[in-house]
């Protein structure tokens, strides 16, 4: 891939994080043998992006990156510069479509609408923090699933808005971002208490020695399910479960009860051809325990 880029070299790209990952460390081994001169934009998703990827590119290389959600239906948020200017913030916000505040500059954008809503109730939620399921209209959003009207119809609300089946919260100074939380598949039960798997390796993320995180549930005789967190780290870096603890407790804030008690470290992480994490055999790590 890298000898691609020095070859042909274009000046838009695109891959997922691990690939980023694995990008940094080839050119940090021996920065003199890769040539990223030509890239302008790197785009990337499908799994979340650590904000220092972005710092790193940008200030190494003057690469920004472009963080995107989308889906095979037709769903797509872009966290453009011209939309998220603040490069930071493009690791964790969309900008919110349709009748938002800070209306998309970018002409396929402008003919989406988004909403949050209850996923239990189906009320709309207009509050920053409050996590919902987004939902969509317009765009190149599918009319229908070929031959598979039952599909379609779980797909669709009354009101005709497409159920993403992720979930967002609203963010910004004025509501004028999109932030992902996690997915409704992807919640973990402890005793009770749901906790966003995307929440916490996002924040486990933040701790400087780790470079991706993956939280998964780990099954519990006694609470049905706990947080099982498998990370890769940073350079020659080193890290003990009670570590990564006391920085999500005193540093990121998380709640206690969200808190990982169990903890793999891991050269890579699994990923699936479509570059996304491999959730299943991140379970089957802990599985062992």
């Amino acid at each position: 891939f890298l000898e691609q880029i020095a070859t042909e070299r274009p000046q838009v790209t695109s891959c997922p994080p691990a690939i980023l990952n694995i990008m940094l460390e080839r050119i940090n081994a021996d920065e003199t043998s890769v040539d990223l001169s030509s890239l302008h934009h790197i785009t990337t998703g499908s799994a979340q992006l650590n904000p220092r990827l972005i710092t790193e590119f940008r200030d190494r290389f003057g690469i920004d990156l472009i963080n995107v959600y989308g889906s095979s239906e037709g769903a797509m948020l872009v966290a453009s510069i011209v939309d998220v200017p603040d490069a930071a913030d493009r690791a964790h916000y969309f900008p919110r479509l349709g009748e938002g505040p800070r209306p998309s500059q970018l002409p396929i954008l402008a003919q989406y609408q988004t909403r949050l809503v209850d996923p239990a109730t189906g009320a709309e939620i207009t509050e920053t923090g409050v996590i919902g399921e987004l939902r969509l209209k317009g765009g190149p959003i599918l009319d229908h699933y070929w031959d598979d009207p039952k599909s379609t119809a779980e797909a669709f609300d009354a009101d005709g808005w497409f159920r993403t089946g992720d979930l967002f919260s609203l963010a910004g100074p004025s509501a004028e971002y999109l932030q992902f939380t996690g997915r409704l598949k992807h919640i973990i039960v402890r005793g009770g208490l749901n906790i966003s798997a995307e929440e916490v390796q996002a924040l486990a993320q933040t701790h400087p020695a780790v470079s991706e995180a993956v939280a998964v549930a780990v099954p519990d005789a006694k609470l049905g399910e706990k947080v099982g967190l498998a990370v890769t780290l940073r350079g020659d870096a080193t890290l003990t479960l009670p570590e990564l603890c006391a920085h999500l407790r005193d540093v990121a804030k998380i709640a206690v009860f969200k808190l990982p008690e169990h903890l793999r470290i891991l050269d890579r992480l699994p990923v699936l051809p479509s570059g996304k994490t491999d959730q299943a055999a991140v379970r089957a790590l802990f599985a062992q325990d």
